[in-house]
């Protein structure tokens, strides 16, 4: 039986007061409540966010009114400053589900993403400002920061092809909601990213001939990746290894999506596993592949078919095609941190790749073998052959001698 729900109240509700929701002996929520206008509005937060709770509570008081002096006077006190940060830890959270200008839900993805963006980028450089002080030239400095960067500088950021304008575009959208949020709820009143343009180095300012490249694994790193990695997970090491597949398409592979008589695999979804509260109370979401071409077929190598076949015994062709220890649905996070993270180690890999590199090592080694472009990004499923040849042009064969060799075989015969 349910433990019945106790409240222990604070003090002075005259000024807003916190109150401890507790179901039994555990503290389930924090109320905020206070008087305002003859009524008694509140606001509820969860277990762990009593010190949002308090900065909300501090908030409250700050824009009621007191009385000083004789009885009657009031001084309507200066509204409260708030630094970016404040203001998307306190209020914007609560509504980052959704979108401010459409107001649809986001996918878990989406929310993955702002989250990184804020944490690397805007929160560094901005989150200790106030938000009435920022300015577009704030902002624009930000994107310079980013588009400028140099690579060799930070050991912890991989010289990939990732940074520039679409990480900028990325801190330009995401600091554009926070502000249209920040203007609805009265906080500030202009919104600096509207007005701020993304810089892109001008010609001379970056080394063409010597542009960050995209770093992938060796042959040598694989194999030993592959050996130190739990013999329950090796058949999934191998299909990301030898297939290029994205974590979320292996995750979200069921038995059936395995056409055995012509060894075909079909990539028809991907899994977004993320944590329950960015999935509206749904731990995992099968959805469409990231793109059109993403929908594709793939030959299975024999290698890997048969141990495909021995994964596959004795299940519902319904089954997930790769599962946990436990017999539930593969979880990217949990793979990474205790199962490739500690594979890394064990293979004396000290850089910080993570599965999708096994991506980029497909690819890589593809191109490096002359196979051609075009079945490359088939096997990849981007939406054209450009981004394949943008992204890998350090393992394309750039000798410009296709007419002399016919011209030299032709006079020959």
């Amino acid at each position: 039986m349910r433990s019945p729900l106790t409240i222990k109240r604070g003090h002075d509700m005259a000024n807003g007061n916190i109150e401890t929701l507790y179901n039994g002996s555990s503290i389930i929520g924090y109320k905020v409540r206070w008087r305002e206008n003859g009524r008694r509005p509140s606001k509820t937060f969860g277990p762990k966010q009593k010190s949002v709770a308090e900065r909300y509570l501090k908030e409250v008081r700050s824009r009621m009114p007191t009385t000083r002096g004789r009885v009657g006077q009031k001084t309507v006190p200066q509204p409260l400053t708030l630094t970016l940060e404040e203001f998307y830890q306190t209020i914007y959270l609560p509504f980052i589900h959704t979108s401010c200008r459409k107001g649809e839900t986001r996918s878990a993805s989406d929310l993955d993403s702002k989250t990184g963006i804020w944490t690397k980028w805007i929160r560094p450089q901005l989150g200790a400002s106030a938000l009435d002080s920022i300015q577009a030239a704030d902002v624009e400095a930000l994107y310079v920061s980013i588009t400028h960067r140099d690579f060799g500088s930070d050991p912890t950021l991989s010289k990939s092809w990732k940074t520039g304008y679409p990480t900028s575009k990325k801190v330009s959208v995401l600091l554009n909601d926070i502000f249209r949020r920040a203007i609805v709820a009265n906080k500030t009143t202009n919104n600096p990213a509207k007005f701020a343009q993304i810089i892109l180095p001008l010609t001379g300012e970056v080394d063409m001939d010597n542009l960050p490249q995209l770093e992938t694994f060796t042959v040598d790193e694989v194999e030993r990746i592959i050996k130190m990695t739990p013999e329950h997970y090796k058949p999934l090491a191998k299909t990301l290894s030898m297939l290029g597949i994205r974590i979320g398409e292996a995750a979200a592979l069921r038995i059936q999506d395995i056409d055995f008589d012509r060894k075909v695999m079909h990539i028809r979804a991907s899994l977004s596993r993320k944590s329950l509260s960015r999935q509206n109370g749904v731990g995992a979401v099968r959805k469409a592949p990231k793109t059109k071409a993403s929908r594709r077929s793939i030959e299975i190598p024999d290698v890997l078919f048969e141990d495909l076949c021995l994964l596959v015994k004795n299940q519902a062709g319904t089954a997930p095609l790769f599962q946990s220890e436990r017999g539930q649905l593969l979880n990217a996070g949990n793979f990474r941190r205790r199962i490739w993270k500690p594979a890394l180690d064990a293979a004396g890999i000290n850089k910080a790749y993570t599965p999708h590199d096994l991506r980029h090592f497909v690819a890589s080694q593809m191109l490096e073998d002359n196979v051609k472009p075009q079945m490359v990004c088939d096997l990849l499923g981007h939406a054209h052959v450009g981004i394949t040849q943008t992204i890998y042009r350090h393992a394309m064969n750039r000798e410009v001698s296709g007419a002399a060799t016919y011209w030299n075989a032709r006079e020959g015969k």
